[in-house]
């Protein structure tokens, strides 16, 4: 069993799910504790040696979630490569500015 602690309160679990805005304590396949919306973690911490557990995720939550991840880095990758042709452009000016 984990142990979530928040303040003077021990909270355990078998297994300890720490989402974006939410911890989620699970038993027998049965949610027994959840925070949903948090925005400060600092308070919640899990006991000594202890690490949350990875969300499981179904194959099409998954193939979703890297296309998504995908797209995202798409875009990302023609940010840079519109800011090094712009970079390029400026330099080829300022040589032709100051080369006589």
């Amino acid at each position: 069993m984990k142990q979530l602690l928040f303040g003077d309160l021990e909270l355990s679990a078998e297994k300890i799910y720490k989402y974006e805005d939410s911890i989620i304590g699970i038993t027998n396949n049965i949610e027994v504790f959840s925070f949903k919306g948090v925005i400060d973690f600092t308070e919640l911490e899990l006991g000594e040696g202890q690490e949350f557990d990875m969300p499981e995720i179904n194959e099409k939550d998954r193939i979703l979630q890297l296309e998504q991840e995908n797209k995202l880095l798409k875009a990302q990758n023609n940010a840079l490569t519109e800011r090094t042709d712009f970079h390029e452009e400026v330099l080829t000016e300022i040589i032709l500015t100051i080369t006589p």
